[in-house]
């Protein structure tokens, strides 16, 4: 299945209270309630934690474990998104543990990065890819494939190369794209009240 909006039947007004709650639950994580202006981000941070939060794993009724996000870019976006973790405490019962992955920005040798990373990811739950690290896309989506790892990027590429979410920026607001079939791939369970939400993949950068 290509990625895609909203399950078929979705009404308007189902949307908008599924896109509240989401927004009203990204607030409440982050530091002051939200208050302050906020950049992209620390909006995508805030989305990481949400599909988390509203994700479920095949183990996750056992309470054994961290889930550990591993954050493919920036040390400060690992720091700001394990701040966020711990001031909104476990999820399911599961304590939050964010990694950052040190890479270079470069586009790498796919092989040997898939091979790299299938060691380096073994114990994760989530991987992000930041904004600056988009080479490594592939590499990625590649190393996790059909294992229990919901994988979270930027840009309608991403789902398209076979990532789970992605977040886009359009028009000034940010929003996020699904691949459910990959998802289903993965047997991660994410939340209607999360795939709702979900927009057609942008098809330009102009849109992202």
């Amino acid at each position: 299945m290509s990625p895609r909006t909203a399950p078929t039947g979705v009404t308007a007004a189902m949307r908008q209270w599924a896109s509240w709650l989401l927004c009203a639950c990204m607030l409440a994580a982050l530091p002051g309630g939200g208050a302050q202006a906020l950049d992209a981000e620390s909006i995508y941070e805030a989305y990481v934690l949400n599909f988390v939060r509203y994700s479920r794993w095949p183990d996750s009724d056992s309470g054994n474990g961290d889930y550990v996000i591993a954050v493919i870019g920036p040390s400060a976006i690992a720091a700001d998104l394990r701040r966020l973790a711990e001031r909104n405490g476990p999820v399911q019962g599961h304590a939050l543990r964010v990694r950052a992955i040190a890479l270079n920005t470069l586009a790498p040798v796919r092989r040997e990065a898939v091979r790299t990373l299938q060691a380096t990811l073994d114990d994760a739950r989530v991987v992000f890819v930041a904004p600056s690290h988009r080479s490594w896309n592939g590499a990625v989506i590649a190393a996790t494939a059909g294992k229990p790892v919901l994988t979270v990027g930027i840009g309608g590429d991403f789902v398209r190369q076979g990532g789970m979410l992605a977040l886009f920026d359009h028009q000034g607001r940010v929003n996020f794209c699904a691949n459910e079939a990959a998802i289903k791939q993965s047997s991660v369970d994410v939340s209607a009240r999360v795939m709702v939400l979900a927009r057609t993949a942008p098809t330009s950068l102009d849109e992202e």
